[in-house]
């Protein structure tokens, strides 16, 4: 009898300065869902701040095959602070060295989420896993103002997964 590989694992995240946003899933089904807060100080920048962003996945002991991120960008005439967006591109290289065994893998905003508006792709993300009977998944105590980083965490691995392109869930 031939042996059956395991699903490879997917650790899809949304970089935040006040956290993460983490979907966790085992192929193409979600595993769990959380958001990880966070414990740099306020203001706080530099390596030693996105170490501390990436803190609460340390003592998960997590092996994840394929690690999942947005890569950041600026706009021209865009709203976002150019120093912010480099703070989490730090994040995101904290995470890749945390993960070296995972195959990195970024999309750019455009790319993944197209111009949805964060709450409207939020939204999507969540009636999509009510569809599949998977909003169980999401952490319970997720702060009810970061649930939003959540569902981008999980978004960003659907694209990923291919989920999206198969009409199972529409973000854009």
């Amino acid at each position: 009898m031939e042996r059956m590989s395991p699903p490879s694992t997917t650790l899809s995240i949304d970089i935040g300065l006040h956290g993460l946003g983490i979907g966790y899933f085992a192929g193409e089904e979600l595993v769990a869902a959380w958001y990880s807060p966070s414990t740099r100080d306020q203001g706080e920048r530099g390596p030693l701040a996105w170490r501390k962003a990436c803190a609460g996945l340390v003592a998960l002991d997590l092996h994840p095959d394929v690690l999942v991120m947005e890569t950041m960008q600026v706009y021209v005439g865009g709203t976002d602070k150019a120093d912010d967006l480099l703070q989490l591109q730090g994040i995101a290289g904290v995470l890749v060295g945390m993960y070296t065994d995972a195959l990195p893998v970024s999309y750019l905003p455009a790319a993944w989420k197209g111009q949805v508006p964060t709450d409207i792709l939020a939204n999507r993300v969540g009636a999509y896993l009510v569809r599949m009977g998977w909003d169980h998944l999401v952490e319970g105590n997720t702060p009810r103002k970061r649930w939003g980083d959540v569902m981008h965490g999980v978004g960003v691995g659907l694209v990923h997964l291919g989920l999206t392109r198969k009409g199972v869930c529409s973000l854009r």
